[in-house]
């Protein structure tokens, strides 16, 4: 049986386990860290002199200190020391220096792609819909129900 979670690594608690709470406590540290993800910036290369609990940086190339060799990582800070936690592809970080909504994909974080309030108003489902057929559908078959 695999001592953490598949996805996260979050630490389980063991049959027989002293001090239950340790584990406990880094599993939600690490829960803290990564869920609902909204870093303070992906531009800074140094960490910053006087961090708040719980700031979180995703980490730029050539990143120094405490964050040296840990390129497109996250930096979260707990307690007295940056945590670096390792993203998984599809994670999703709101920046809030840029303003803008990130994807990990391959190795690097990038934009999201966006969409225009036009491309919001009208939907074309294997054609292109218009401002004068808001909903374009081009399809082989139809459903049709046996008689």
């Amino acid at each position: 049986m695999s001592t953490v979670s598949p996805n996260l690594s979050l630490p389980y608690i063991q049959q027989n386990q002293a001090q239950k709470h340790v584990t406990h406590n880094e599993g939600m540290r690490l829960l803290d860290g990564v869920v609902q993800l909204s870093v303070l910036s992906r531009a800074h290369t140094a960490p910053p002199t006087n961090p708040v609990a719980g700031d979180r940086y995703i980490l730029p190339s050539g990143a120094t200190g405490a964050w040296a060799g840990f390129d497109g990582s996250l930096a979260h800070w707990e307690e007295n020391a940056w945590r670096i936690i390792q993203p998984k592809e599809g994670w999703v970080a709101w920046d809030q220096d840029e303003r803008a909504l990130l994807v990990f994909s391959q190795g690097h974080w990038t934009a999201a792609p966006t969409a225009t309030a036009e491309q919001l108003d009208k939907l074309g489902l294997n054609t292109s819909a218009d401002l004068t057929n808001r909903l374009a559908v081009s399809s082989d078959a139809t459903l049709s129900l046996p008689i």
